[in-house]
């Protein structure tokens, strides 16, 4: 069943958490949609889930790429906990804009909806898809 109140405090959440958007959107509310979308499939906005591969959280991450997002992307001298919903948020930001970015600067042509759907398979499939 779905749970109105959930989505209400996710919504803000993600409000909070994510301040710009990438160019391939057209508006900040379209990519927040898309980061909440994501969430919910990858744990149905359970910040306690644990994947049978081991994958964590609310954006579901796997250590190494928690690591890289908080120290590479983010720059942030200490990690946060992994199973902390709003760094979860934060990180899923970091690690989308830094792969729509990956892909464009690969195929600059390409739709914006490729795009998009590029960066959502590599968010799955790892870094190695856009390395």
């Amino acid at each position: 069943m779905w749970n109105n109140q959930k989505l209400k405090s996710v919504k803000i959440l993600y409000d909070e958490v994510v301040i710009s958007y990438p160019p391939v959107f057209k508006s900040k509310q379209n990519y927040v949609f898309l980061l909440m979308a994501q969430s919910y499939k990858e744990s149905g906005w359970d910040e306690k889930a644990l994947s049978h591969t081991g994958y964590k959280g609310f954006a579901q991450f796997e250590l190494n790429s928690w690591r890289f997002v908080y120290q590479k992307l983010l720059k942030e001298k200490s990690i946060p906990n992994i199973w902390d919903k709003k760094a979860q948020v934060k990180a899923q930001d970091a690690y989308m804009k830094y792969l729509i970015e990956a892909i464009y600067g690969k195929e600059p042509m390409l739709p914006s909806k490729e795009i998009i759907a590029y960066a959502l398979m590599a968010y799955n499939g790892g870094l190695k898809l856009v390395g």
